[in-house]
């Protein structure tokens, strides 16, 4: 027995007569059982003398006018576009170009921070905190410091070489 999906989706058919016979004895025994599929059948041939109406509504006046309008209006306004350089954003988003201004991007992001790396490790700041570094109290002290606050004889990266050098 079919479902009332699998049933509704032949019902425009069954209406107008175009189901096999065994389709069509079917959707006969599921509506024989299925009052919403009944209702919805009756919905269908009450359309169907709607769609054979073959009156069609008069052209309005003028239409044609209108749409020859229309066009005319639609080329002047590409014409003006293209002479007008309003392609700029279409230039800026093609794929190659975003993918080039990316990938530019992320060198020089490496390349400083390779630089900010290297600068770092040869600045004479290390000094002082290794001499303070050496004692435990010392070195709870820097832990302690707050990693978004900046020490005045250094930063927290400097103490946190310091400690690491220490341990070893």
């Amino acid at each position: 027995m079919w479902s009332c999906a699998k049933n509704r989706k032949h019902l425009n058919a069954y209406v107008d007569g175009e189901l096999p016979d065994r389709a069509r004895r079917e959707v006969e025994h599921h509506l024989s059982g299925c009052s919403d599929c009944a209702l919805e059948l009756d919905s269908l041939r009450g359309l169907a003398p709607l769609l054979r109406n073959e009156d069609v509504p008069p052209i309005p006046a003028g239409l044609s006018a209108r749409i020859l309008a229309e066009a005319a209006i639609r080329q002047r306004r590409n014409m003006v576009e293209k002479t007008s350089g309003r392609k700029w954003p279409e230039f800026l988003f093609q794929l190659w170009l975003v993918r080039g201004a990316t990938t530019a991007a992320l060198v020089v992001g490496l390349a400083m921070g390779g630089w900010m790396a290297w600068t770092s490790q040869r600045s004479s700041d290390l000094e002082p905190w290794m001499t303070v570094a050496n004692t435990e109290s010392a070195a709870r002290s820097i832990y302690a410091f707050d990693v978004l606050g900046a020490e005045p004889q250094g930063s927290i990266e400097a103490a946190t070489l310091a400690l690491l050098a220490n341990g070893r």
